[in-house]
């Protein structure tokens, strides 16, 4: 399992008291990582809250994404008997964070497609679609305040960074080359590279949609992991970092497109039984459904060559002898 399945499924712990003094390195370097996260989160509460930029929230969740990361990875920089709390709370705002992200990103690829469209019989159901999918992310900004009301009731980012400065203090906390760090590097990020690469059997399946779906969440894990540890390794990674970076968003592409494909009958289902309900009658529907029908061919068509976009770079990847140099960087 990687890093980030365990933020999803099972809290914080840890057998080991918060040390003070002195600082070791990989404590300073995961206390410095949990602060910088922890206010890089908190700095988007009010943005989120007033519901008008969509990149606030993208922002937080990452935010919280990277929090989670270097709390699995440094538990010994927080009281055990606190953290699962405080733990628990961050993990609940960002699933709902998560929601509302992806209700957002659906809203601004509609919006975007809809420009594209000459076709006068294509347009009114493409544009209905795009109608009911911002309603629905509407709907969720009450419980985005809700989430944000617990948030902020648990006290879970402000006492994480109270706890941390009253233990790093006025110190000034330096990445060190130190061997332990490297280790600690190593050994996370080796772990979720051997993940990664266990879904390379289904790269060439498309059929494959669980499948391809975990290899991206697999890849999310590898990718923050990486980006936690990427100042001891500076340039060295960068390519390997951006090979993840483009693997993620192909595949999270794939799964998008794989999910309208369980969403728009459910959407049309319901669009025809609201219709039936107002007019008596299902006929309106039909000025809508060369706009639902091309919409979902449209997607399957995306997928297709995302699908060969991503077939193409893992290929070339693989000629390359990336992964295993990847492994040969981390293990240096």
């Amino acid at each position: 399992m990687g890093i980030e399945d365990n933020l999803d499924q099972s809290p914080l712990s840890s057998e080991h008291p918060v040390e003070s003094t002195p600082l070791d390195a990989v404590f300073a370097f995961g206390a410095t990582a949990i602060l910088k996260h922890t206010q890089s989160m908190a700095a988007e509460i009010e943005g989120v809250r007033l519901g008008q930029d969509p990149e606030a929230i993208h922002r937080m969740r990452v935010a919280s994404r990277r929090l989670r990361t270097t709390l699995q990875l440094f538990p010994e920089c927080l009281p055990a008997h606190r953290s699962d709390d405080w733990y628990k709370a961050i993990r609940k705002a960002a699933s709902v964070l998560g929601h509302s992200r992806d209700l957002d990103v659906q809203v601004i690829a509609l919006e975007e497609l809809i420009k594209t469209i000459t076709d006068r019989s294509v347009r009114p159901g493409v544009i209905r679609i795009a109608l009911r999918t911002r309603q629905h992310r509407l709907r969720t900004q009450a419980d985005i305040h809700k989430c944000l009301n617990a948030l902020k009731k648990s006290h879970a980012l402000e006492s994480i960074e109270k706890k941390i400065n009253s233990v790093i203090g006025q110190e000034t906390l330096e990445v060190t080359r130190d061997p332990a760090l490297f280790l600690m590097a190593s050994q996370s990020c080796a772990g979720l590279l051997a993940e990664f690469l266990m879904y390379k059997e289904y790269i060439h399946r498309p059929e494959c949609i669980t499948e391809l779906h975990q290899m991206r969440i697999t890849a999310k894990h590898l990718r923050y992991t990486l980006e936690t540890f990427s100042e001891l390794y500076a340039e060295r990674i960068s390519p390997y970092l951006q090979a993840i970076r483009t693997a993620q968003t192909l595949l999270g592409d794939i799964h998008d497109c794989d999910v309208w494909s369980l969403l728009l009958p459910k959407l049309i289902e319901k669009e025809t039984e609201q219709t039936l309900a107002y007019y008596g009658t299902s006929q309106p529907i039909r000025r809508l459904r060369p706009g639902f029908d091309w919409f979902l061919e449209n997607r399957n068509s995306f997928r297709a060559e995302t699908y060969a976009s991503f077939v193409k770079k893992w290929d070339a990847w693989e000629a390359k002898g990336f992964w295993p140099a990847l492994l040969g960087v981390l293990t240096q």
